[in-house]
């Protein structure tokens, strides 16, 4: 058949037959179905794209119902979605393997789905520990969701699923583990120091300009600049590296949250510019050879005269660990520093909520559908809540509009005096008072009122601004100069420029003043303790 854009990946005609119903170059009736041309990898082998379910040729009434349920899911989700969930029914096959008189999903009595869901808060993963809670939720959810869906649709399912979903409430959605383990914002994940993030990104740069160790040192630094995962990292092409405004901007195709491919363009700092032109120059005599636009081609391992996109799915264990392994990189402790590919991800958002970037934005660069997402990635709390502390408790100078927030905060009644830092970030949740990555919101969403500065925060009511923000502001105010420099003067942009610029200077005299005020006030306080200590 031909293939292209406007083909669906499935086809379910209901004036064919079941069995001959076509899913990917595939039918119904087939164990394997195969995807290639449906989805679009060029990284990939050929066993990606298929699904096998000859693993369920033990339960055959069972396979024919998981197979209606996936072909149900390719109809509403991505492939790669379809292909987790598909993977999380491995540990299904594992409790059938001891339940003999279990041979079709009408055997799932509620009873039965009780005991599975047991069963999965129980068992140890193929490494020998718990299953995560990630891997607990995914595996019941498919499992309910397949006996709820299969009984509106008349598939060998119980007629009757009125209690699955209070089951997979009491025993999944409320079970201790499992609320931590997937509680969005939360991550288990421990950054190195900034000395050593430093370092390694030093180290690849480095080996970029010798160029030794090239793809490696690009994975590092695409990701830690972009946020990229390392499966988008592979797939950047050549030539992508625009100029827009006077300044360097990086496009590339994205597919995580979409349903389709989507090529979008961001900014690109000088480690990224360098990066890929390195990457260009390395990679031009492979692109030549094969017609092909990608930056990370490689010769196939023992086969002539074959090339391919680097592969992603074991990075960390064939190119990232050796790596450095072999430079002596260590952690804080002095051990051997253990990092897989998606730290680097991490790495980029902390690192850019730290530098001023809104959440919003870092969002739309990781490509998340959700902050609640994004925040998972922020490795930032615990410093938040003492910069919120020293912000509220008047232990941090700030600066404002708001002359009578400035009395309240820098007076002798501050409410937040003397509060511990988990009492002050209670009273701030509760007040509703928002950090942002360059200053505090006392904007309370809750009033049903607008934002009056329409997000646009410097000159705001409500807006504080703070001395550990200062650099920011320095940074955004050389940035506003140079943009001045380049824009015609009576335009509308630079009327908004030269505001920020007054705000901007507002903001770091007034901080600077009371900073130099607090070291001065510093300084007495130690020499009239010197004097009287003698």
């Amino acid at each position: 058949m031909v293939i292209n854009k406007d083909t669906p990946i499935v086809d379910d005609n209901p004036s064919s037959l079941e069995i001959e119903w076509r899913c990917g170059n595939s039918k119904f009736n087939d164990d394997i179905w195969d995807f290639k041309g449906f989805v679009y990898a060029p990284h990939w082998n050929d066993a990606k794209f298929r699904i096998d379910f000859t693993v369920f040729n033990d339960w055959p009434n069972i396979k024919v119902t998981v197979k209606r349920y996936i072909m149900s899911e390719l109809k509403m989700v991505v492939y790669n979605s379809v292909k987790r969930k598909y993977a999380a029914f491995s540990q299904l096959r594992k409790f059938l393997k001891n339940k003999q008189h279990i041979q079709s999903f009408q055997d799932f009595t509620n009873n039965i789905v009780r005991e599975y869901f047991e069963y999965l808060i129980n068992v140890d993963s193929v490494r020998g520990a718990p299953l995560s809670a990630q891997s607990i939720t995914k595996s019941a959810q498919c499992v309910k969701d397949l006996l709820i869906r299969g009984s509106q649709r008349g598939w060998q399912v119980p007629r009757d699923s009125a209690r699955i979903n209070n089951i997979y409430d009491e025993l999944i959605i409320r079970n201790n583990r499992v609320i931590e383990g997937t509680k969005l914002g939360k991550t288990n994940k421990v950054l190195p120091d900034s000395e050593i993030v430093d370092k390694l990104i030093n180290l690849a740069r480095e080996k970029i300009r010798k160029g030794e160790d090239v793809l490696v040192s690009a994975g590092i630094l695409i990701s830690t600049q972009l946020g990229h995962r390392i499966s988008e990292v592979v797939l950047m092409e050549a030539n992508r590296l625009s100029t827009i405004n006077g300044e360097a901007h990086i496009t590339f195709l994205t597919w995580k949250t979409k349903k389709e491919l989507v090529w979008v363009t961001r900014p690109a700092n000088e480690i990224l510019v360098e990066t890929i032109k390195a990457l260009e120059k390395y990679s031009e005599p492979l692109r030549i050879k094969t017609g092909k636009p990608y930056l990370f081609i490689v010769k196939a391992r023992n086969q002539k005269d074959r090339y391919l996109i680097a592969d992603h799915s074991n990075w960390g264990k064939n190119r990232l660990t050796p790596f450095i392994k072999k430079h002596g990189l260590r952690d804080e402790h002095g051990k051997p520093l253990k990092l897989t590919q998606h730290y680097f991800r991490h790495i980029f958002t902390t690192y850019a909520l730290k530098g001023g970037m809104k959440i919003q934005d870092v969002a739309e660069m990781l490509g998340h559908a959700s902050i609640l997402m994004t925040e998972t990635y922020d490795h930032t709390k615990h410093e938040k809540q003492e910069v919120i502390k020293g912000l509220l408790s008047g232990e941090i100078p700030i600066s404002s509009s708001n002359k009578t927030v400035i009395q309240r905060i820098e007076g002798e009644e501050n409410p937040f005096k003397g509060k511990t830092v988990e009492q002050i970030d209670k009273m701030r949740r509760s007040l509703k008072i928002e950090l942002l990555p360059h200053g505090m919101c006392l904007h309370h969403p809750m009033r049903g009122e607008p934002c009056a500065q329409d997000g646009v925060c410097l000159g705001c009511n409500n807006f504080i601004a703070s001395s550990n923000h200062l650099p920011i502001y320095e940074k955004r105010l050389e940035r506003v100069d140079k943009e001045l420099e380049k824009n015609d003067e009576n335009s509308i942009f630079s009327s908004k420029l030269r505001y920020q610029r007054e705000k901007l200077s507002s903001y770091i005299s007034d901080l600077e003043r009371k900073m130099a005020e607090s070291e001065f006030q510093d300084a007495l306080e130690q020499v009239a303790g010197a004097k009287y200590e003698k």
